[in-house]
């Protein structure tokens, strides 16, 4: 054989090898990002059940809007996390808004009862307009 054809062989060979592991590291790329999905999604719902739980302690009044909004923020970062296109992530921001617009409302009542203080409805206030300011930078 002479030696063009021995280098192109030689070229198809390390071609066909190299094609061969940029799909196997494709395949374990794509299996891992399954895994990553999928305990991602298994985190979100766990926060979910927190927020959950937690809401209900802070309607008998045993727990303070802080703990309620602190729960609340990393479900919606969670959300975030597995949100893959733009309105996903623009549709769980506005629910991040809403929520925290009730939560600052529900502060406020508190505090005029007295079974709040002030600095529970300034932080809710501050992490609704956060979370208002995140909206408008995403659309």
């Amino acid at each position: 054989m002479d030696r063009p054809k021995v280098i192109c062989l030689a070229l198809l060979v390390a071609f066909s090898l190299t094609a061969a592991a940029i799909r196997a590291d494709n395949e374990e790329a794509s299996s891992a990002d399954g895994q990553i999905r999928n305990l991602m999604a298994q985190k979100r719902d766990a926060l979910q059940e927190r927020v959950d739980e937690i809401r209900k302690f802070h309607e008998s009044g045993t727990v303070t809007t802080d703990k309620v909004l602190d729960a609340q923020l990393d479900l919606s970062r969670a959300q975030l996390d597995l949100a893959i296109t733009k309105e996903d992530r623009l549709s769980v921001l506005d629910s991040q808004v809403q929520i925290l617009r009730d939560l600052e409302q529900v502060a406020k009542s508190r505090y005029q009862s007295g079974s709040a203080m002030r600095a529970e409805v300034l932080n809710a206030m501050a992490a609704r307009i956060d979370a208002e300011i995140a909206l408008l930078r995403a659309q």
